[in-house]
């Protein structure tokens, strides 16, 4: 198995797959290098993809004592995988703990990013809920110590924000808690008590000096060059973000463009048209995202589907060609 050594002595395990510009994948809490595999198998075709394990997360190193876990050790690791791979910049995707971490990169390493990818950051980020946060993850790390992780992957499968998953993919659900029930109990709880209790919010920083409105989905503030933000205003729970690429195709959904960060308080209103009618899952319920007014953007204005159709030619028994189009109606419906 290929491991790579952090400049604090501790072995990480990775997978790597395909050539040219790297990619780096940094995973969530209750995920590891698997669950990345279906992006390794899409993008591997074009792109030289990373996944790694944390610490914590065998076949890793699993240190013993919480002092090496920590939203800083998180983010230097990043670091220290593009450093024993002889990478000099990549694009770096974090989900949830892996998108505190990469954004912490983002914002300590601007150099050595070509872009940033974060999903699902921010749970427990805010001032007001910090308490309530290293309370909850106090408890879990508890719990998982009491019952072990095999016992306790099954509750924690269940948990509001993954249920929904189990509702549109048992079999993908059932993987993922199989996955869960695999990782370490000492690993997960020295996690929890290291990195996500005593983690920062986005908006503070260790070596950058940038700033991060964590509110409005903040910029690098010029800390990078050229940076730009992308907005997607529907919300997905952590599980629905393991599913394969291309997830949503069937929608027709598609990211907005980029703006610049100076631009970033700026929503786009194409993306929350597209979401309109996406149920959002928080807590176990479901409600509507409204619609922003106004539509789309006037430099992004689309044409009605009936005038957008181009014109179909019938061939009828008599030999003649007749022009015909759907009706604006049935072409709406």
């Amino acid at each position: 198995m290929p491991h790579l050594t952090t400049d604090d002595k501790v072995k990480l395990y990775y997978e790597e797959t395909g050539t040219g510009t790297p990619v780096v994948f940094v995973h969530e809490f209750a995920g590891d290098v698997r669950s990345w595999e279906p992006q390794l198998r899409e993008l591997g075709r074009t792109y030289r993809c990373i996944a790694y394990n944390a610490r914590g997360y065998p076949p890793s190193d699993v240190p013993g004592e919480v002092k090496f876990y920590s939203q800083d050790r998180a983010r230097d690791d990043i670091r220290a995988v593009l450093d024993a791979l002889k990478i000099d910049k990549a694009h770096v995707v974090g989900l949830s703990m892996g998108g505190f971490a990469s954004l912490h990169f983002g914002l300590g390493y601007p150099e050595r990013a070509r872009s940033i990818v974060v999903a699902g950051c921010g749970y427990g980020a805010a001032p007001d809920t910090r308490q309530q946060f290293a309370e909850e993850a106090e408890a879990s790390a508890k719990r998982i110590e009491q019952q072990s992780m095999t016992k306790a992957a099954e509750g924690y499968a269940l948990g509001p924000t993954r249920v929904q998953f189990q509702n549109k993919d048992p079999r993908g659900w059932r993987e993922f808690a199989d996955q869960l029930a695999e990782h370490s109990t000492q690993g997960a709880a020295l996690t929890l008590r290291g990195v996500q209790k005593a983690r920062p919010s986005p908006g503070i920083r260790g070596p950058a000096r940038g700033t991060l409105d964590a509110r409005r989905g903040a910029h690098l503030a010029g800390r990078a060059e050229g940076a730009a933000l992308a907005l997607r205003s529907d919300r997905q729970d952590a599980g629905d973000a393991r599913a394969h690429p291309g997830h949503d195709r069937g929608r027709g959904l598609a990211l907005p463009r980029a703006r610049p960060a100076d631009e970033a308080q700026y929503c786009d209103r194409g993306a929350r048209r597209d979401a309109e009618r996406r149920p959002c899952h928080q807590f176990g319920g479901s409600r509507r995202v409204q619609p922003a007014p106004g539509g789309f953007l006037p430099d992004r204005g689309r044409r009605p589907l009936a005038d957008a159709r181009p014109a179909r030619h019938d061939r009828r028994d008599s030999g003649k060609v007749r022009k015909s189009m759907r009706s604006p109606d049935a072409a709406q419906r």
